[in-house]
């Protein structure tokens, strides 16, 4: 099932409309730029009078093809950086027309995304819990954990609406604050599978973008460092997760950008404390064409229980692909017929087969 319509009536409320300063930032700067870009077109107009009117608006227009060349050439250089250093990396190596492709869709989704999704509609869907009327009881809930320099807009308005039109209940999450260490997000993490847990009587799934993935690691070393045994490992599943850095990340920036480049302290760290069991639990989705995490491999979490390549998406690319509704319908269905929140490990999926680590593209 493909979303096909976004959430309607009063799940369009956000539970809490309070809006984090972040956003409330990144509305200020955006609609501060858009009346500089005007300010700056309108004295380009007047500026341009005495020439042929095609020219007067190509003139006028200035800004805007400046922030469009701009984009293009930041994605472009990403590109050129991920085919300098797959290297001997396993995943088949794109050629020049898939990462042209693939980097010209993500110039357009990121607009999308960062440029409005984030900014205006990230209280455009809210959380679907369904609390007191006992609809959400024993269904599997699913919750969405964004990455870095994102927030719960990221996911809108594809997941809510699959979701919803399932009936599934989910949160989506806002990490707080955006720059800062990623253990910071733990307690977040902890509050919202808390809230699934208590309307839904199992553990979730969980999804993670990016960085969300590392955060969803470091949130189960937290419960157990504070002796939290209480809830069943839940199953996992990252898109685009720098599971052992990535190259784009070279040591500079915010303590959670620092910890992302290949190898860090934090990573290895963060590596050594897991057991087989934990990373078992995780279903990798990656792309060599991924324009944030490259080498491809720097997105695989050694001993998860499937890798799957996608070939020719970019990084946002990998949480939109039609490909990943009937993966998460799968892993639903894995997840149902699993146990509910009695504590102790789980067992295995229903199949036997998923146990085992698999490597798969398509």
């Amino acid at each position: 099932m493909h979303p096909s319509h976004r959430p309607a009536g009063p799940r369009n409320v956000p539970a809490n409309p309070r809006l984090p300063a972040a956003i409330l930032l990144a509305r200020v700067v955006w609609l501060l730029g858009l009346a500089g870009a005007l300010i700056l077109g309108m004295l380009a107009w007047f500026g341009a009078s005495g020439l042929p009117m095609p020219a007067r608006l190509l003139v006028a227009g200035l800004p805007l093809w400046s922030l469009m060349a701009l984009t293009w050439l930041t994605f472009g250089l990403e590109m050129l950086a991920v085919a300098a250093q797959h290297r001997d990396d396993p995943a088949p190596r794109p050629g020049p027309g898939a990462l042209l492709r693939a980097g010209w869709r993500e110039s357009v989704l990121a607009t999308r995304v960062f440029g409005w999704r984030q900014v205006w509609r990230s209280r455009a869907f809210a959380d679907r819990l369904e609390p007191g009327t006992g609809l959400a009881s024993g269904r599997v809930g699913v919750l969405l954990v964004h990455g870095y320099h994102c927030n719960r807009g990221f996911w809108w308005p594809e997941w809510p609406a699959w979701l919803a039109a399932r009936g599934q209940p989910f949160i989506a999450v806002d990490l707080v604050p955006a720059w800062t260490g990623i253990d910071t997000y733990a307690p977040q993490i902890e509050a919202a599978v808390a809230r699934l847990v208590a309307v839904t009587g199992r553990p979730p799934l969980i999804v993670a973008h990016s960085m969300g993935g590392l955060a969803v690691r470091a949130w189960w070393r937290w419960r157990g460092a504070i002796g939290r045994p209480d809830l069943p490992m839940p199953r996992v599943l990252t898109l685009a997760t720098p599971h052992r850095g990535t190259w784009l990340s070279r040591g500079f920036g915010p303590p959670n950008a620092r910890q992302m480049q290949p190898d860090s302290a934090w990573l290895l760290a963060l590596a050594a404390g897991e057991d087989a069991r934990w990373r078992a639990r995780f279903t990798c989705v990656h792309s060599h064409c991924d324009n944030v995490v490259f080498p491809p491999a720097r997105a695989l979490l050694d001993g998860a229980a499937e890798a799957l390549h996608w070939p020719g998406l970019a990084h946002l690319e990998l949480s939109r692909d039609a490909r990943v509704w009937p993966l998460l319908e799968r892993l639903l269905a894995e997840v149902a017929a699993e146990g509910t929140t009695e504590a102790g490990p789980l067992s295995c999926p229903a199949r036997p087969a998923r146990c085992a680590p698999t490597v798969a593209t398509g």
